[in-house]
């Protein structure tokens, strides 16, 4: 603690300490300079934890929520749960370092590297944007017979994922640490693995 003028005393051991400040695509509107910050903040007895900062000011679109702490350049692996309908409502921030894996299916999502596009979804948003993606591929002319029939197979079980005829596990791998789960529905559909 450090003193100021007179007998008001400033409390600078509790501050939070700003981890991250980047502009981003508002997942409500769409506006290109959303604004999103992760803040570090020491809490008595708990420790540490992060506090997420979203704000849109073109709609307004807001989220401020704690989450448990997370060390930018520790590797970070986030395994989300998709069992029930809220799990698809899963609203994650999957930084340009991250990879996404639905691992079962065999599919991955390679990171979008630096100076790529943060980005602020749900686990249904994500998904869809996969399966349209292979879709496109699918389509791909001189793609031999074999890998259509895998692709069109693969294709088959997310939209079974996306209809939940099909439990599955997403696993976001960052290894800058700052990809985060923002709020979820179901307390136990996910878990986190750091500094593996």
């Amino acid at each position: 603690m450090s003193e100021k003028s007179g007998n008001t005393v400033e409390d600078t051991k509790y501050q939070p300490k700003l981890l991250l400040h980047t502009k981003m695509r508002c997942p409500i509107c769409g506006y290109e300079n959303a604004s999103m910050e992760i803040y570090e903040h020491e809490i008595p007895v708990i420790d540490r934890i992060n506090i997420v900062v979203f704000k849109c000011e073109k709609c307004g679109f807001r989220i401020r929520d704690t989450l448990p702490y997370y060390v930018p350049g520790k590797r970070t692996i986030i395994r989300i749960f998709i069992e029930r309908p809220e799990d698809l409502n899963t609203l994650i921030y999957r930084s340009p370092s991250a990879l996404v894996k639905i691992e079962d299916l065999g599919i991955e999502l390679e990171p979008v590297g630096e100076g790529g596009e943060d980005s602020i979804t749900t686990i249904e948003g994500l998904i869809a944007a996969i399966a349209e993606m292979l879709e496109f591929y699918c389509e791909e002319e001189n793609l031999d017979p074999e890998a259509q029939s895998e692709c069109i197979k693969k294709l088959a079980m997310l939209k079974e994922i996306l209809s939940l005829r099909r439990t599955t596990t997403v696993l976001i791998d960052d290894p800058e640490g700052l990809s985060a789960v923002l709020k979820t529905y179901r307390e136990d559909n996910y878990i986190i693995e750091v500094g593996r």
